[in-house]
């Protein structure tokens, strides 16, 4: 039986007054988001699907990452986001989830985010990988196919140039770096 999450003091860091208001300057709270970050957190806590709709400017991103990164820490557990673009991807791993780390980093010592401090602070960062779909990487087997491909045309020749450049500076083998 996973330990639940408290929605109640996650929701507290997004009210006026709460570790994001602290956090940024000019934030601006959203009652919806706070209602989707309940949802979110019921739905780990009862072992639930969710399905939610909202706008543009809702705050979705922090409303779902912020209860799955506090249910991830508190039940030693992993917790798989999904989504439909790879910008979103992108948005989600480098911008969003460092600024959950920053703002949990800074959370009040005094509060009680039992699980969710303790993984989520600078010395001990949440965890967290960007994994695209494969189509997105480089399949080792076909490389070495053309490579081995008798008369290659001018095209591959210069494709097969840029990949043996690129491939020993990669650190993702994500082929949006070419």
């Amino acid at each position: 039986h996973p330990d639940p999450v408290d929605a109640t003091e996650l929701a507290a860091m997004l009210k006026p007054g709460g570790a994001f208001s602290a956090a940024f300057p000019g934030y601006e709270f959203r009652p919806p988001q706070v209602d989707m970050l309940e949802a979110v957190a019921g739905a780990f806590n009862q072992g639930h699907h969710l399905m939610v709709e909202a706008g543009t400017g809702t705050g979705k991103s922090v409303a779902y990452l912020l209860p799955a990164i506090a249910y991830a820490a508190k039940n030693n557990a992993r917790v798989v986001i999904s989504t439909n673009t790879i910008n979103l991807q992108d948005q989600l791993f480098r911008k969003d989830l460092p600024d959950l780390e920053r703002v949990l980093g800074k959370a009040d010592p005094t509060a009680d985010l039992t699980g969710l401090r303790k993984p989520v602070t600078s010395s001990e960062p949440c965890r967290a990988a960007l994994l695209k779909g494969r189509s997105n990487y480089l399949c080792p087997r076909r490389l070495s196919a053309l490579k081995a491909r008798p008369n290659p045309s001018h095209d591959e020749l210069r494709g097969m140039a840029r990949i043996l450049v690129w491939l020993p500076r990669t650190q993702t083998g994500d082929q949006g770096e070419l």
